[in-house]
């Protein structure tokens, strides 16, 4: 495979079939929820507390293919998606180490089509990402297939019209 060179780009992952590449440092905040606020705004900051403050485009290069990201800024999600049972044995869906992972897949959840609808990928992808931050094989290994086995049956069931 011919070395690409991508000037100004953090490579965040890299193995023998996928790199991933950011164009700068997310920067992830919580959303903030003020008691004067309405009740129903406080119930969506409550679904979706994590907002990216600037945008980001990623390139993520997956067996020859390539694919350009942008993740525009202000765009909210939940974080992990963990059952309460599983805290101890996982982690909690706000630890820190599953931001960036947790954000790149639920907008790419969201827009399936920047990555040809390839569900497998998009495991892939936060698979990379929680690997780089140092989640353990154990943990990657429960996430990745709980993840994957949900997309099969629900999530990616048709194409986006």
């Amino acid at each position: 495979m011919e070395t690409l060179i991508y000037k100004d780009w953090v490579t965040y992952y890299e193995d023998e079939s996928l790199k991933i590449l950011f164009d700068n440092i997310p920067i992830i905040e919580d959303v903030p929820i003020h008691p004067n606020i309405p009740k129903k705004a406080q119930k969506a900051i409550l679904k979706k507390p994590y907002r990216l403050k600037k945008g980001i485009s990623l390139k993520v290069i997956y067996k020859g293919d390539e694919y350009n990201i942008f993740i525009p800024s202000g765009y909210r999600w939940n974080g992990a998606n963990i059952p309460f049972g599983l805290y101890n044995l996982i982690g909690s869906p706000s630890d820190p180490r599953f931001k960036v992972a947790s954000m790149v897949h639920d907008f790419l959840c969201e827009n399936r089509y920047v990555i040809d609808y390839n569900r497998y990928l998009s495991t892939k992808i936060f698979d990379g990402l929680l690997s780089e931050v140092g989640v353990s094989k154990f943990k990657r290994f429960l996430m990745f297939h709980a993840v994957d086995n949900y997309q099969k049956t629900q999530f990616w069931r048709s194409k986006d019209v």
